[in-house]
């Protein structure tokens, strides 16, 4: 097998094995799919009847100079709610006040100047995690506001939700959406629309010639990555360097070699001492 076939076969070995937890993938599957958001968005809040009017994924939501996030998954029903679904796989990433935060930038990002916050749609931010997040054996956690002296809902429209993804149970909707969201052959799925989706980026023309242009995509950051890593991991190994010249020179104290060279105390005595050994 000539290097050519090679990466052609690896590519396609690769591809194959991809499954939606992947959130690289399933921004890739979900993009403008409005069918596919909606039936997920469905099943996961029990609705038969979204009517989705916009899908996009990696959307940058802005926030003039503070932090601004980019979602895996946005959508929009054109009526009541916008939705952001994110795959996490660790739980950090998911922790309580990440989703507050995405939930406060949806909300900034909804109404122009000038609007009524009686225009103020639902949101809901759903967090689809590898594991069980929350240690309590449920599928699904639903977290809406309450008045804790009556104990009535606080209808604001905020609503954060996060999904088992460990919790597979083919006797329920959910749970068979799990399993096909960590299925990689789409002959084995339960939904059609999730089969669909996903068979059209593995095995068609079309959608392998787009999956190519996403692994070169992935390659490139990876790269670039590695070269900031190295910068990183060359400039503490100097850093090291001069500080093992400067202990051996015996003119700064260990202190001052510490704070010259921006290290922790415990690695310049670390060095000192293998110096003297």
């Amino acid at each position: 097998m000539n290097k050519v076939t090679g990466q052609i076969h690896d590519f396609y070995e690769r591809n194959k094995s991809l499954i939606l937890m992947n959130h690289k993938f399933m921004d890739v599957v979900f993009k403008n799919n409005k069918k596919l958001t909606a039936l997920v968005l469905g099943i996961i809040l029990g609705k038969k009847d979204i009517d989705i009017a916009e899908v996009n994924t990696e959307e940058t939501l802005p926030n003039l100079n503070y932090h601004s996030i980019a979602l895996d998954i946005y959508a929009l029903d054109g009526i009541t709610s916008e939705y952001n679904m994110e795959i996490q796989n660790k739980n950090k990433g998911a922790e309580e006040k990440r989703a507050r935060y995405h939930s406060s930038l949806l909300d900034a990002n909804m109404l122009e100047k000038g609007m009524d916050f009686d225009n103020l749609r639902d949101n809901y931010v759903i967090f689809i995690t590898e594991g069980d997040y929350f240690k309590q054996g449920k599928p699904i956690y639903r977290i809406n506001r309450k008045i804790e002296e009556t104990g009535e809902e606080f209808n604001d429209g905020e609503h954060i939700i996060y999904v088992n993804g460990s919790d597979q149970n083919n006797n329920t909707e959910l749970g068979r959406l799990m399993h096909d969201f960590h299925t990689a052959d789409p002959n084995e799925m339960n939904y059609e629309e999730v089969a669909e989706a996903v068979r059209y980026y593995k095995e068609t023309e079309e959608g392998q010639k787009i999956m190519r242009d996403v692994f070169e995509e992935v390659r490139i950051e990876g790269l670039e990555e590695g070269k900031a890593e190295g910068r990183e991991e060359g400039i503490e190994q100097t850093k090291t360097d001069l500080a093992v010249k400067a202990i051996s020179m015996g003119k700064m104290t260990l202190k001052e070699i510490s704070d010259f060279f921006e290290l922790p105390m415990s690695t310049v005595k670390k060095l000192a001492e293998a110096k003297a050994g």
